[in-house]
């Protein structure tokens, strides 16, 4: 499961690599206002996915890795047990904060150990403003805390609107694969 999520991520960065060089030519001009949604830039566009795509990956690895340590304890036990583990499962996946403490409470490791975790809690927020902002802040997310977080990564917000670089995604890709693999380290050791 490792593997396979630290493949993706490479693979996702490989694709968007070579296509970037044939796109940033076809958007060139295309900045269109949309009211009060945004505006649209198709190479901007293209890094807030890519973000959006390495954030997700570990999600998706860490919700997986989550049901295949509970289901590994389980073995042999009662359906009752088993269906009751199933619940814990699904609610530990609502959100980071679930995912945080089912780790720590089920699986005897915090994945807030990883040294740069304070790094990868900040790419989940410039995630939430591309997933739920079109790439602007939220209002949840509209306070001196969360746009600090954000800058500390090397994001940039003009007012409200992440602006992302080459330099920011490389370094969400970095960390995401950092996770994945203290992540499976500390699961090698329990």
């Amino acid at each position: 499961m490792t593997e396979e999520a630290a493949s993706l991520l490479a693979e996702n960065r490989a694709d968007f690599r070579a296509t970037e060089d044939d796109s940033d030519s076809k958007g060139a001009g295309r900045i269109r206002l949309t009211g009060s949604l945004g505006s649209h830039d198709p190479a901007q566009t293209r890094l807030e996915a890519m973000y959006l795509r390495y954030i997700s990956i570990v999600e998706a690895y860490i919700d997986s890795l989550n049901g295949y340590l509970f289901r590994r304890q389980l073995a042999g036990h009662e359906p009752i047990l088993r269906r009751l583990v199933a619940d814990a499962e699904l609610r530990s996946s609502s959100t980071w904060s679930d995912r945080k403490v089912a780790f720590s409470r089920y699986h005897t490791f915090s994945i807030e150990t990883f040294g740069r975790w304070s790094q990868f809690d900040a790419g989940i927020d410039v995630r939430n403003a591309i997933a739920h902002g079109l790439g602007s802040l939220t209002r949840r997310q509209r306070n001196q805390k969360t746009r600090a977080k954000i800058r500390s990564i090397g994001v940039v917000l003009v007012d409200d609107r992440i602006v992302l670089g080459t330099t920011a995604l490389d370094r969400c890709y970095v960390i995401c694969r950092e996770l994945i693999l203290y992540v499976d380290s500390q699961v090698v050791t329990t």
